[in-house]
């Protein structure tokens, strides 16, 4: 896995936006649920994905490389 450019090939008219993210776990899957709350609002669930902790630890990795350069830069402004 690598981190893909923002604008990857997905056809923008297919994204969905997320302000809301939960997160669970079984002995031998992780569950993310992504979803919209508006107006202080229960979240609205629109996406789920189901993997492997070995797929989502993947995952958190490429979060942690993508997020890092903008995280340090927001420190930086503090």
């Amino acid at each position: 896995m690598s981190v893909a450019s923002p604008l990857c090939r997905l056809d923008p008219e297919l994204w969905l936006y997320a302000n809301h993210v939960m997160v669970g776990q079984s002995e031998d899957e992780v569950l993310f649920q992504f979803g919209q709350i508006q107006d202080q609002g229960e979240p609205r669930i629109h996406s789920q994905i189901v993997t492997t902790s070995l797929v989502a630890g993947e995952i958190l990795r490429l979060l942690q490389q993508a997020l890092g350069p903008a995280e340090e830069k927001e420190w930086k402004k503090e």
